[in-house]
């Protein structure tokens, strides 16, 4: 019988406190949408008092200032609580390089059947990624707790690092998945990224694409702190660090708590001075426990930040195959953009060579998977390519027999 539910009860003020920099009176604008040539805007942010959630927040208690003018139409639309208890959405995307193995990757396994556990079947869901030198879909967004329980206990150590392209795979899949009320993805490393073709700023503008908020954790020295705390400050989510993998699952279920609780947010729905701007300059002035305390985001439009060009992160994702090796049958999982896509699904030997196609159809953009039966391949290492109009992205397929 696993106990992990309450482990953390203990130690959650202290971590909050110490994400949230230890300040006494903090406000912390997590996020902000508009649209170029709308007055309605949107934003939400958190309040601490005493370094602690402010519950009882009024409009007469805040003021909002857009690009420098005074915002004069404001409501509050939903209320942080203690009581809240939202259903949410958790993607995992966990560190299974070789620099893991031994006690990072059994105080991994430890906190992530500890977050398992404290899902709700009736209301909570969660998938699980994790990457080394490929990026691996393991489990798809479920409710199923065995079945989770399952995929953390046969993970194991191996590889180099490619961090910044799981975490990007671990938001497509998010904003390709209905989900929850409250959605997060929680990425887990010790180490720096030595394998990826993304950037920290690539994680940071698709997460601000999809409007999904990324939590990351650092495990010991050997991370790249400021670039994991840059995804988090940006994205809404919380940076934590710790030197002992004993520590996780007291962050992994701070994490599953805080998102259940909406995130102690406010959102709050006004009217912008400046609707045709391109780029928003939000500040909120609040006064509680007698004093004022500030915050302020600057985010693009959304229509605006959609045109991002060279800026903007490959659009197709294609998923390391599971099961890999594999003897006979295997699933291969991609994501596609927005809109209609002709979609072609082939396997190259090491010639490069197509060898099979696994298929040829045209699809919408969303969470794909598709079934391929190797039993007539002779043992082997092979090479999946995607091709989705003219993104094409490729992965690696070894056959056993």
């Amino acid at each position: 019988m696993r106990t992990f539910r309450l482990m953390f009860v203990a130690t959650a003020a202290l971590l909050f406190a110490a994400a949230s920099l230890q300040a006494q009176t903090n406000v912390r604008v997590t996020s902000l949408k508009s649209q170029v040539g709308t007055p309605e805007a949107h934003t939400t942010f958190r309040v601490l008092c005493d370094g602690q959630p402010y519950y009882d927040l009024r409009p007469s208690l805040f003021t909002l200032t857009d690009n420098g003018k005074a915002v004069n139409d404001i409501s509050i639309v939903t209320y942080a609580s203690p009581l809240t208890r939202n259903p949410f959405t958790a993607m995992l995307v966990l560190d299974v390089s070789g620099s893991m193995a031994g006690a990072g990757i059994a105080g991994l396994k430890v906190a992530s059947n500890a977050l398992v556990d404290f899902l709700n079947p009736q209301d909570d869901e969660a998938g699980i990624i994790s990457f080394s030198s490929t990026v691996t879909l393991r489990r798809n967004f479920t409710s199923d707790k065995s079945r989770l329980h399952a995929t953390v206990d046969s993970l194991n150590a191996t590889g180099a690092t490619a961090v910044w392209d799981a975490a990007c795979a671990g938001i497509q899949l998010l904003a390709a998945h209905q989900g929850k009320q409250s959605q997060a993805v929680v990425v887990m490393t010790d180490g720096g990224d030595n394998m990826s073709s993304k950037t920290p700023q690539d994680v940071a503008l698709f997460a601000l694409q999809h409007n999904k908020r990324v939590f990351t954790i650092a495990l010991g020295t050997g991370p790249q702190t400021q670039h994991l705390q840059y995804i988090a400050d940006t994205t809404g989510g919380l940076f934590f660090q710790t030197p002992s993998p004993n520590d996780l699952a007291s962050i992994f279920l701070q994490i599953a708590s805080f998102a259940r609780r909406g995130f102690d947010e406010y959102t709050v729905r006004y009217t912008s001075p400046d609707p045709l701007a391109a780029e928003h300059t939000l500040g909120v002035a609040v006064t509680v426990c007698d004093t004022m305390a500030f915050g302020s985001v600057t985010r693009k439009s959304l229509n605006a930040l959609a045109v991002g060009g060279a800026e903007r992160p490959s659009s197709a994702v294609l998923l390391r195959n599971y099961p890999n090796p594999l003897a006979r049958s295997t699933v291969i999982e991609y994501t596609l953009p927005q809109g209609e896509h002709d979609v072609t699904l082939d396997l190259l030997d090491v010639s490069g060579r197509v060898v099979a196609t696994v298929l040829r159809v045209r699809q919408q953009g969303g969470a794909h998977s598709a079934d391929f039966d190797a039993g007539s391949l002779p043992a082997g290492v092979y090479l999946v390519r995607l091709r989705a109009g003219e993104s094409v992205a490729t992965t690696r397929m070894i056959v056993t027999k």
